[in-house]
């Protein structure tokens, strides 16, 4: 009789282990469901995806669930190459700085033209008039919001004017909602042969866009 009071309660034992193992799967899963509504991030040693496809380190959010990069600082030993735009919202401090590196070579023998975005968006500009002065007149500040969308936003661009005929000059006229100043030379808003100008765009406050243009002294 002892023998068999024994091995019942085993068997109740082993019963009940097995009857609480069948609804630890279903409970495990209604506490995780649980913790995902309020998409809590759980810290790992290591980088883990949690459920909206973001990516955590030791908690913190490095990619969001949308792919956007969402850490604060980072970090780089070597060269970090961006193809596309880099948005930076905020100071930002470098040793040294190096920009443009594109230019456009052209030649032309109208005597007028309408600058565009696409122009404009060289770093260095030559260009060689082969019959007599050229005007550039700016297109309306609206249509140059792709290059400098934000009051405040600037362009640089150096011009050359690769002409080598004398008296054959470049000359820069205003548009709609576009105000050119220049600096630094007597001929003002034009460009002799064989001669260089810096141009700066910048956006202003009520939209309109200023060009300041400034011709070496000495040239």
């Amino acid at each position: 009789m002892n023998f068999l009071n024994r091995y019942a309660g085993i068997l109740a034992l082993i019963a009940l282990a097995i009857g609480l193992g069948g609804l630890y799967t279903p409970v495990q899963q209604d506490i995780n469901a649980a913790l995902g509504a309020f998409d809590i991030p759980t810290r790992y040693p290591n980088g883990h995806l949690d459920t909206n496809g973001g990516y955590y380190v030791d908690g913190t959010a490095i990619i969001d669930g949308s792919g956007a990069l969402s850490a604060t600082t980072g970090t780089f030993s070597s060269t970090l190459d961006v193809t596309g735009t880099l948005d930076v919202t905020g100071a930002t401090v470098v040793e040294t700085f190096t920009q443009g590196g594109t230019t456009l070579a052209t030649s032309t023998v109208a005597t007028a033209t309408v600058l565009n975005a696409a122009t404009l968006g060289y770093s260095l500009i030559e260009v060689t008039v082969n019959l007599t002065d050229l005007t550039y007149t700016f297109p309306a500040s609206s249509t140059l919001s792709a290059l400098i969308p934000n009051a405040g936003d600037r362009r640089d661009i150096v011009w050359y004017n690769a002409t080598s005929t004398a008296g054959i000059d470049v000359i820069f006229a205003a548009g709609t909602g576009i105000e050119v100043k220049a600096a630094g030379t007597a001929t003002g808003l034009s460009m002799d042969e064989a001669s260089f100008m810096n141009m700066t765009l910048v956006r202003k406050i009520n939209s309109d866009i200023i060009v300041l243009l400034s011709t070496p002294l000495d040239d």
